[in-house]
């Protein structure tokens, strides 16, 4: 394995410039930041929206907030959708890829603003950092 590692560093450097790899996961970073923000407004959720283009990320601002995410991640997975408070582009995403996760998250939204304070009060929080782990 040693003797590949140079030739797969070349072939990486090679693909990300003959792909532009770096506008093309600005431009869908970009646009996945545009889309929480239309569709946190559209449902009344206030959240804020972070982090650099190729690596966005939101945090819902509410006293559920860690609620909030788990309800996010679980309704996303149910709709086949490794979904969190981040997004990591790739070269893999198109626009037609974040039409389908807007869809989604425009579903989701909504449905956890229609979420009751005992609804939401009743959906495991999520964990920060590592505590899950080491407890």
């Amino acid at each position: 394995t040693d003797r590949i590692g140079p030739t797969a560093a070349l072939a990486t450097i090679r693909k990300y410039l003959n792909t532009n790899a770096h506008l093309k996961i600005n431009t869908v970073g970009a646009e996945v930041k545009r889309m929480w923000r239309d569709k946190a407004n559209k449902h009344g959720i206030d959240i804020n929206i972070s982090g650099i283009d190729p690596l966005p990320a939101f945090s819902f601002n509410a006293s559920h907030a860690q609620n909030m995410y788990a309800a996010f991640v679980r309704e996303m997975l149910a709709l086949n959708i490794l979904g969190f408070r981040q997004f990591k582009p790739s070269l893999a995403h198109g626009m037609e890829e974040v039409k389908t996760y807007a869809y989604a998250v425009d579903g989701v939204f909504e449905k956890i603003r229609n979420m009751s304070e005992e609804e939401l009060e009743a959906v495991n929080p999520a964990h920060s950092g590592f505590y899950r782990l080491t407890s």
